[in-house]
């Protein structure tokens, strides 16, 4: 009984089709850069905010070139800057 693995499946339901029983969440736990997000979850961002820019910019489905030229406007670099400082 101890360490038997018990399970129940119904229909309808997800399964899971993991081998070694390792989720997506275990996987994204245990990457290189799971110690930095302890204290910012947004990492490699620097903030919420500056993940909501990218995230709103991927999902205009411009180039990456286009989403260059908008980062590299004075007006985003100025307020990049402003940012930081704070």
């Amino acid at each position: 009984m101890f360490g038997e693995l018990l399970e129940e499946e119904y229909d309808g339901t997800g399964a899971c089709y993991s081998q070694d029983s390792l989720t997506f969440l275990d996987l994204f736990d245990a990457d290189e850069y799971a110690e930095c997000r302890v204290d910012n979850l947004y990492y490699l961002f620097a903030s919420k905010e500056e993940w909501e820019v990218a995230d709103y910019l991927l999902r205009l489905s411009l180039s990456m070139a286009a989403i260059d030229e908008f980062l590299n406007l004075s007006m985003v670099c100025i307020l990049c800057t402003l940012r930081m400082e704070h």
